[in-house]
């Protein structure tokens, strides 16, 4: 079956609604079958392509762990997913800036992330998972 654009994008805000609605959250399964599906609504296939392969990488069981984060790690990943810098985290937070990346160092130890960008597609999954949808 061959879904136009304004199909899948109709879908996809029906979804998000749903979930918000229910106060669900995506499954990891849910997250790449829309990431797929996004591929009809937007032209650079590539970029959804590495989303999903970086996805996959990190997806090895790390996500699962976040419940081994104590709740400050939790709010420092959140944080880190919307783009935020350690200062400007530091200063939100009330904290040093070595601190924050004290935080981020043991994030990235216990989640198993070897460098800083599965950190931020990390993140960036938590956040998304994890922070009520802005519609």
């Amino acid at each position: 079956m061959v879904i136009n654009r304004k199909t899948a994008k109709n879908e996809l805000l029906k979804l998000i609604s749903q979930l918000e609605n229910s106060k669900q959250l995506l499954s990891y399964e849910d997250f790449i079958t829309i990431l797929e599906a996004s591929k009809s609504l937007y032209s650079n296939h590539d970029l959804i392509n590495l989303l999903v392969l970086l996805s996959k990488l990190l997806y090895n069981g790390n996500i699962e762990k976040k419940e081994t984060l104590t709740n400050r790690e939790k709010h420092v990943l959140i944080l880190i997913g919307n783009g935020m810098q350690n200062k400007a985290i530091a200063s939100k937070l009330g904290l040093s800036k070595h601190t924050i990346e004290t935080h981020r160092k043991n994030i990235r130890k216990k989640l198993n992330l070897n460098n800083r960008d599965n950190l931020h597609v990390c993140a960036l999954i938590y956040s998304l998972q994890n922070q009520e949808p802005v519609l």
